[in-house]
């Protein structure tokens, strides 16, 4: 019998140990401040204010009892950065369950908390106007009807069970990874103001947009925000993948066969759609959970990578 198996067996009875239980450390947020130093802001994602005003924001929406907020928020941003729960475990030696309940809680508290609302009010004609300048001025564009703009990500995510999805093989895209769909639309500030998280991996940029209720009302010609953005001539540009519709600045065919003026308009709609795909891979690059599949149950993916959506706002 070799060495490890007779430490783990008691003299002369031939009965298993019992293991050693390690007391549960308490993490204050002085702990945490000292084991990342001048490195703090990096670990968070974050500036120091940005951090110190996300908590006091998060404080009345978190559970009173155990970890301070700021300790909840610290851990859960370092997983939301790490992407693993073992960033935690390794550099602060927190538990996992204490991992798991934090993670929640702040999930919870980031996507019911009104600052962090994404701001979208098309309905709003002064507020459709307040997008305007941004998108203009920063891209030297004649299209000064363009508010804002609207692309896809795909966000990776471990294979759902038969039980949790009725029909797996839609959440697996024609890149052969299970993800869902997310349909985003930022501001020249590469915030995002609006975002869905509701199709399986396999559908199609334009049908994932339809099935939103933002998709559902440029759909509908008589609604009342059809009506208002076609009467103010607003539009939200979009790239190929997109149908066209009312409401919406999409490419025309016929690149390159001598239509100058249609060039000039898919180089105008490509500059101003620049925003939107920088903005995602900021938001990719934020968060490095983003960079393996998610690892969470089914029916809470949505509201994680909202969250994430959330505070990729706080800077």
């Amino acid at each position: 019998m070799g060495s490890w198996w007779r430490g783990e067996l008691e003299g002369g009875g031939g009965k298993l140990s019992t293991p050693t239980s390690h007391p549960r450390r308490h993490v204050s947020f002085s702990d945490i401040w000292a084991s990342y130093g001048l490195h703090f802001e990096i670990a968070m994602r974050m500036s120091a204010d940005a951090f110190y005003d996300l908590a006091d924001r998060l404080r009345p929406r978190l559970p009173h009892r155990g970890a301070p907020p700021e300790v909840r928020i610290a851990i859960v941003l370092l997983d939301f950065g790490g992407g693993s729960y073992l960033d935690n475990f390794a550099t602060l030696g927190v538990h996992t369950c204490t991992v798991h309940c934090a993670l929640w809680d702040v999930v919870d508290a980031v996507n019911s908390t009104p600052f962090l609302e994404m701001d979208f009010q098309l309905s709003s004609s002064p507020r459709r106007l307040a997008y305007a300048p941004g998108l203009r001025s920063r891209r030297n564009s004649p299209f000064g009807n363009v508010r804002e703009a609207v692309d896809e990500i795909a966000v990776e995510k471990e294979q759902p069970l038969a039980t949790d999805a009725p029909r797996v093989e839609h959440y697996c895209t024609r890149k052969s990874f299970y993800a869902l769909k997310n349909q985003a639309i930022s501001d020249s500030e590469y915030k995002f103001c609006w975002m869905a998280c509701s199709s399986p991996g396999v559908t199609v940029d334009s049908t994932a947009f339809s099935r939103t209720s933002l998709g559902r009302q440029l759909s509908d010609r008589d609604s009342v925000l059809t009506l208002d953005m076609t009467r103010d001539g607003h539009r939200i540009a979009a790239d190929g993948a997109y149908a066209a519709r009312e409401g919406l600045a999409v490419p025309r065919p016929g690149v390159g066969q001598g239509y100058r003026w249609r060039d000039a308009f898919h180089f105008y709609l490509s500059s101003l759609r620049v925003y939107i795909e920088q903005g995602i891979g900021m938001l990719l690059w934020r968060w490095g959970v983003f960079w393996r599949p998610l690892r969470v149950p089914f029916a809470k993916r949505p509201s994680l990578v909202r969250a994430r959506f959330r505070l990729h706002k706080v800077f």
